[in-house]
């Protein structure tokens, strides 16, 4: 009941999906496999943030607050 936050390293992700598969891997591995699962990405200290929302099986859906910023980031080209 409610939210759990946790962290993971992101060393091996290359793709969105990649990082789509790692979240659904956490899912199932605490049980919240019919959950909404979250994550949050924040790169070069504050400068952008994103938002990948994870539900079941369905198609991730994505937010990135500064598109310019993140587009410099490796982490930024994975979710744009």
């Amino acid at each position: 009941d409610g939210w759990e936050a946790s962290d993971t390293e992101l060393d091996d992700v290359e793709t969105l999906s990649d990082l789509t598969d790692l979240a659904r891997e956490y899912a199932e591995r605490t049980g919240a496999e019919d959950d909404t699962v979250l994550v949050y990405v924040e790169q070069e200290e504050g400068a952008w943030f994103g938002l990948v929302r994870v539900d079941g099986e369905d198609d991730p859906r994505v937010y990135v607050s500064a598109a310019q910023a993140a587009a410099r980031s490796s982490y930024g080209e994975i979710l744009l």
